[in-house]
């Protein structure tokens, strides 16, 4: 969040590099995730 109200692309979290696509792809997983328990 706080990354994206400063307008940054990339940010890191534990030495790993973050972007949009890395992130929307975590969060269509976690969409599904509910799902998963059928």
């Amino acid at each position: 969040d706080e990354a994206e109200r400063e307008g940054r692309a990339v940010f890191q979290v534990d030495g790993e590099m973050i972007d949009a696509p890395l992130i929307a792809q975590a969060e269509r997983i976690l969409d599904r995730a509910p799902d998963a328990d059928r």
